[in-house]
C-alpha cells in the first residue's frame, strides 16, 4: 500500500505530534528529516519544548505548543492541516489512557495520514493481554487497556515505524509487522551518532553509569550494587552514577542501598538522584562517564523493545556493558563493540578487570572502522531519501 503525497513538487511536509515524554525521538526525527529537505512542523507540549527548545530553534521548524486537553490538541492540528497540505503525521508514541482518549485518537487517525511507533510485540500483537498484579490480587489494568487500544487502533494507521539502532540489520520485528499489514514500515533511530564511534579507553578511573528511571521492571540494580559492595571491588578507584529518579518502593530501596555503600566507603562513590534530572545535567553526567551499564530485565525488554542505553552508547561515544540476552541475534553489528555478560558472575569478573586496568579492548577496537561505516548519519539520510521515494505516490 502506497502513501498519497499531498504537497506539490519534491518537498515533503511532515507533522510530528508528541504530548508526553519522547523528546529525544522528536529531536532525532526532526533533524534527520530536515537533512533531507523535508518541511517539519511540530505540535509538542510546553514541557518538551523546555527540554529541547534551544536545539529545535537552530532548525528551520515551526513549533506549536499543544494544549493538555487531547480534544483541543487535535483540533489545533486539524485546523493547521486544513490550511496547510501535510503528507504525513508522526506520532512518536501512541498512548490512550481511557476510552475517551481512544475515541479521540480513532477519530483523528481515521481522517488523517498518521504513522506511529510500534515498540513492543506484547503491546501490539500478543493474543492475550498482559496480566499483572499491583499488590495483593489487584490486577493492573493500565497495560491491559494499552494492549486493547493498540489492537483496536492498529488497522487505522496509514504506516508505522520502529526505533532501530542499525538500519542495515535484518530486524525480525519488521517481519512480524509485515505479516499483519501491507502498510509501509519506516525505521527511525531513537538517538543518532553525531560523530565517529571512538570511545576513550585511556581513563584513569572508570565511571559507570546506568541511565533511566530506577524501576523494578526495567533493570536489575541490586545485582550491580552487590558487585560494587564486594570486598574485592569496593576499595578500588571507581564511580557509579545512577542517572535516573527512583520510582516506587523499589527505587527508594536502591537509593538506600547506594547510601549504605557510600557510608561503607567513607566517600561518595555512587552518585544518585532523588528527583527528576534536567536534560543538561543528565547529559553532563553521561559525557563524564566511561561505561554505560545496562542490566536490563528479560521480562521487560522482549521482542521489539529497545533500551535507550543502546542508543546512548553511540550518541555519547561510550563503552557499553549489556546483558547477553538483550541482543536477539549474534549477527547484529552493534553487538561487536558491546561488552556482554551472561550472569552476575561474568559481570563481576568484567567489572574487576575494568577497575584493575586489565580488560583487553583490542577485540572491540578492531570493530571501530566497520561500525562507523554502518552507523554514520549519511546511511540514515540515504535510507530515508530512498524510502520516501518508494512509499509515496
Amino acid at each position: 500500500m502506497k502513501l498519497n503525497k499531498k504537497t506539490k513538487g519534491d518537498v515533503f511536509h511532515f507533522v510530528i505530534f508528541e504530548r508526553e515524554t519522547e523528546e529525544e525521538s522528536v529531536l532525532t526525527i526532526s533533524k534527520l528529516l530536515i537533512e533531507i529537505n523535508v518541511k517539519v512542523t511540530l505540535f509538542i507540549s510546553e514541557s518538551i519544548n523546555k527540554l529541547i527548545g534551544s536545539e529545535l530553534n537552530e532548525l528551520d521548524i515551526e513549533i506549536f505548543i499543544v494544549k493538555s486537553n487531547l480534544c483541543n490538541a487535535f483540533q489545533d492540528v486539524n485546523r493547521f492541516i486544513n490550511l496547510n497540505p501535510v503528507d504525513l503525521i508522526i506520532f512518536t508514541r501512541f498512548s490512550a489512557y481511557s476510552w475517551s482518549d481512544y475515541k479521540l485518537y480513532k477519530q483523528f487517525v481515521r481522517i488523517n495520514p498518521v504513522c506511529t511507533l510500534i515498540e513492543n510485540y506484547d503491546r501490539w500483537f500478543a493474543s492475550v493481554p498482559p496480566i499483572e498484579f499491583n499488590g495483593w490480587k489487584i490486577i493492573n489494568r493500565t497495560k491491559i487497556q494499552s494492549w486493547l487500544f493498540c489492537k483496536l487502533m492498529f488497522k487505522y494507521f496509514c504506516s508505522y515505524f520502529i526505533c532501530e539502532v542499525n538500519i542495515n540489520s535484518t530486524n525480525p520485528f519488521i517481519g512480524l509487522i509485515k505479516n499483519r499489514t501491507d502498510k509501509p514500515i519506516f525505521e527511525f533511530p531513537f538517538k543518532i551518532m553525531g560523530s565517529e564511534y571512538l570511545p576513550d579507553t585511556n581513563y584513569s578511573e572508570p565511571v559507570f553509569v546506568i541511565p533511566g528511571g530506577i524501576a523494578k521492571f526495567r533493570r536489575d540494580y541490586f545485582s550491580v550494587l552487590k558487585i560494587f559492595n564486594n570486598e574485592q571491588i569496593i576499595a578500588n578507584n571507581w564511580k557509579l552514577i545512577l542517572l535516573g529518579r527512583p520510582i516506587g518502593k523499589y527505587g527508594k530501596s536502591v537509593i538506600e542501598y547506594a547510601k549504605n555503600i557510600n557510608l561503607k566507603c567513607g566517600s561518595t562513590k555512587i552518585i544518585y538522584f532523588e528527583k527528576y534530572i534536567e536534560k543538561l545535567e543528565f547529559e553532563k553526567f553521561m559525557y563524564s562517564s566511561t561505561h554505560i551499564l545496562a542490566p536490563v530485565k528479560k521480562s521487560e525488554y522482549k521482542f521489539g523493545k529497545s533500551t535507550g542505553a543502546i542508543y546512548d552508547v553511540f550518541k555519547y561515544n561510550k563503552i557499553g556493558i549489556f546483558n547477553e540476552f538483550y541482543f536477539y541475534s549474534n549477527d547484529l553489528p552493534e553487538k561487536r563493540i558491546i561488552i556482554t555478560y551472561k550472569n552476575s558472575i561474568e559481570l563481576f569478573e568484567i567489572i574487576k578487570q575494568l577497575i584493575n586496568g586489565k580488560f583487553n579492548y583490542e577485540k572491540i577496537k578492531k570493530e571501530y572502522k566497520s561500525i562507523n561505516e554502518i552507523f554514520n548519519k549519511s546511511n540514515y539520510i540515504n535510507y530515508l531519501n530512498n524510502r520516501l521515494k518508494q512509499e509515496f505516490i
